[in-house]
């Protein structure tokens, strides 16, 4: 018997997309980083594999110099990505310099939506 507890929901995939496609307006012009490609597949915007960083430092390296605007994690990372990506599945606190948090779906596991300040 195999058992899908950690995957991903596909609906909540669909949600977070279809959530970017009617509150972002440039969203299809847009490179987004994610995990999941059906995020990007239902917003309209540009696929962009989310990487295995270090730290958020290199994360916000790598999306400038892919001119990503927007990223998304949810609390299906597996190490030794949640290592690096963890200060960003909290979803109080203080907010980390780089980074605005637009949108958290709640679903099964919480996804959150991430823009890229231009610093």
């Amino acid at each position: 018997l195999v058992t899908f507890l950690n995957a991903p929901l596909p609906l909540e995939n669909k949600t977070m997309g279809l959530w970017m496609k009617e509150n972002i307006p440039d969203i299809h012009e847009q490179r987004v980083a994610s995990r999941h490609p059906s995020v990007n597949f239902y917003s309209g915007s540009k696929i962009l594999k989310l990487p295995y960083v270090d730290d958020l430092d290199d994360l916000l390296t790598f999306l400038k110099h892919q001119r990503a605007k927007y990223f998304v994690v949810s609390e299906d990372l597996d190490a030794p990505y949640s290592d690096a990506y963890r200060p960003l599945l909290v979803e109080t606190g203080s907010s980390l310099s780089g980074v605005t948090r637009r949108h958290v779906l709640k679903g099964r596991k919480k996804y959150f939506l991430y823009e890229v300040g231009l610093q």
